[in-house]
């Protein structure tokens, strides 16, 4: 075979995986700019980690939507607010999540927001198991910061977990959208 032949098949091999990551890349929502909610993402496959776990946190853009509600075995789960409580609403946007071998972490802010006295919880469900991690949240700029919270890994086990986070204080209540991640399948 010829060189010409030789560099012809592997550059066509190339654009081959080119085109392959671009179209898993759309489909996965990479390059969609939107906030991510499991009921419009596929369930990971395949055995390693999913949802793009990273050394760094992965920043989402900002949805001027309002959150989409959180996914639960039974109305019961999430309770919300008191029937007697006015509160307003507001988005609150997950904004970067990762698994590895310390556990689920992620971080979220309430968008156009900024008080004090609010509370995060990050929410971790796997079937009928749920665990959480609850911190103050802290006003920054024209939002809340929940900051990057931890579920640690001695309370996970291997599989699929979905993700997600609420907010509230005296005055606004808020969830974020959700997204299902694979956790310790390769740790």
């Amino acid at each position: 075979m010829s060189l010409r032949a030789r560099v012809g098949i592997a550059v066509g091999g190339v654009v081959l995986v080119v085109v392959v990551l671009l179209i898993v890349a759309t489909v996965s929502g990479v390059f969609s700019g939107s906030s991510v909610d499991a009921s419009s993402s596929p369930a990971p496959t395949g055995s390693d980690v999913s949802a793009t776990p990273l050394d760094t946190p992965t920043p989402l853009a900002p949805s001027l939507t309002p959150a989409p509600a959180v996914p639960s075995a039974s109305a019961s789960d999430s309770p919300g607010p008191a029937p007697s409580a006015t509160i307003g609403t507001a988005s609150l946007i997950l904004a970067a999540w990762q698994a590895d071998d310390r556990g689920i972490s992620a971080s979220a802010f309430v968008q156009d927001v900024v008080e004090e006295g609010g509370t995060c919880v990050l929410h971790a469900r796997q079937g009928d198991i749920v665990r959480e991690s609850t911190a103050p949240a802290t006003p920054t700029g024209q939002n809340v910061s929940c900051g990057f919270q931890t579920i640690p890994a001695s309370e996970l086990t291997p599989g699929d977990w979905t993700i997600w986070f609420d907010y509230s204080s005296p005055t606004t209540a808020a969830t974020s959208g959700a997204v299902t991640l694979g956790y310790g399948k390769d740790q």
